[in-house]
């Protein structure tokens, strides 16, 4: 089966397939071009070998076939990077016409230009549910919030690494012409081992260690130099973090330090700090652990969260793997749902809007009749992002305007507006008269709806 990363102008709500060929392994050599689009076809491949953790220079040609010449006003790249079936990234725009990579303003009819991307530094996002195409690049719709994951750069480890280029035109018709290029497959190796050049001093490596342990604020900034300071002081953050009678504050974020400069030769450690018996130091490991990208350390987080008896580690756990863009089990689902923290009930909201099946609609129902409101506020937002909400789901969100509270008031009559396409938001700041009948106009719509509602059937 030849590794496909589907075509990016279907890309939403395609995301699914995507992410399944995504993790296919190419039997055939791949076309040296994507498919044309408007007489346009696009062909990028990597320049020279790819380093964890370093430089991504990307060759990229556009070959205009349309019979006609191609305004290149305005165009822009971006990358897709595809780790696996359940981690995903996007890059920054690329401006292609900025005068560093630039096109000509026109592309006449079969020609062929040539333009070299420094993708290494570009900033990266998880491509996650509540994103669509708009004007050929991914935009949160809604209330989502675009999630960033470090720099391109960061994603590059060792192993595979699979992408795509997709290259935006917005000015050759009433929409853009977006146009994406060949698969890119790549072995990326190990980073070698040189001296990192925030490297400390034998001296300031003591130095950062104590200041862990002073209180912290001090602890906090010591993990910012510690990040800085790169993987030079992986070892003597890994046995310090051995150290139980270090404070837990001190071992919580020395560990978020370890996450963040997320090498792979931290995962053993981090696995054996799973069966320590400070809980705060576990939960910092199952929520920033998924930031090192490693599979071994994926799996050991997860079998630690699903033999059970620590409610609170894995809705940790469920709250890293969501934010990381993966797929959340149900098991995880499951122990967030439980979780006495409401902003685990909260967060883990969006992972279940984003599974949209019956199951998750009615347990997402539930977190819109929760006590606190932080809750019922991320449970709206995330009803709001469900492709097909079920009239349980469009019936709770009406039903939770009884219980005040302005914030999750608001965010359920967006999602209803939204859901379908009726006026009706909440303003905060209004009196209480408008307010009040914000909230009876939408029972009345709902009372006339119900039962000719389109959505998917109720769980």
């Amino acid at each position: 089966m030849r590794l496909l990363l589907t075509t990016l102008m279907v890309f939403l709500p395609g995301m699914a397939l995507l992410a399944a060929e995504a993790a296919a392994q190419s039997e055939t050599v791949p076309s040296p071009w994507g498919k044309m689009v408007g007489g346009v076809s696009i062909s990028a491949r990597v320049e020279g070998q790819l380093v964890a953790g370093g430089a991504l220079a990307l060759r990229v040609s556009v070959r205009n076939e349309s019979g006609r010449p191609l305004k290149t006003a305005g165009a822009f790249a971006w990358i897709l990077v595809a780790q696996s079936r359940d981690k995903m990234f996007y890059g920054d725009k690329i401006p292609l016409t900025d005068g560093k990579t630039a096109l000509p303003q026109t592309l006449e009819d079969g020609q062929t230009v040539e333009a070299t991307i420094d993708a290494g530094g570009l900033g990266a996002f998880v491509m996650q549910a509540g994103l669509a195409l708009k004007d050929g690049y991914p935009a949160a719709a809604g209330d989502t919030t675009p999630m960033e994951a470090g720099k391109i750069a960061d994603l590059l480890i060792e192993g595979t690494f699979r992408g795509r280029v997709t290259v935006c035109f917005p000015n050759p018709g009433p929409k853009t012409l977006t146009v994406a290029s060949n698969p890119l497959a790549q072995q990326v190796t190990p980073a070698p081992a040189t001296t990192p050049a925030g490297e400390l001093t034998d001296a300031g490596v003591i130095q950062l260690l104590v200041d862990f342990r002073k209180d912290a604020f001090a602890a906090k900034a010591a993990h910012e130099r510690a990040v800085k300071a790169g993987k030079s002081v992986l070892g003597p953050l890994l046995e310090s973090l051995k150290d139980r009678q270090a404070p837990s504050f001190a071992r919580m974020w020395m560990a978020t330090a370890v996450c963040e400069i997320g090498q792979a030769t931290a995962c053993d450690g981090l696995i054996f700090l799973l069966d320590d018996p400070d809980p705060g130091l576990r939960a910092v490991i199952a929520y920033y652990g998924p930031k090192l990208n490693s599979e071994k350390l994926d799996n050991a987080i997860l079998a630690r969260a699903e033999k059970g008896g620590d409610d609170t580690f894995a809705a940790w756990a469920a709250r890293g793997q969501a934010k990381a863009g993966a797929k959340v089990s149900d098991k995880l689902l499951a122990a967030a749902l439980a979780s006495p923290e409401p902003t685990a009930r909260s967060e883990i909201a969006a992972a279940l809007a984003a599974r949209g099946d019956d199951k998750s609609q009615k347990s997402l129902a539930g977190l819109l009749g929760d006590k606190e409101e932080l809750v019922r506020v991320g449970a709206a937002r995330a009803a709001g992002t469900v492709r097909k909400p079920s009239s349980l789901l469009v019936g709770a969100l009406v039903a939770s305007l009884d219980t005040p509270g302005d914030s999750s008031r608001q965010a359920a009559c967006s999602a209803l507006a939204r859901h379908s396409g009726q006026a009706g938001e909440y303003n905060p700041d209004a009196d209480d008269n408008s307010k009040q009948k914000t909230l009876a106009d939408w029972k009345a719509w709902w009372n006339g709806a119900k039962t000719q509602w389109g959505g998917a059937s109720s769980p």
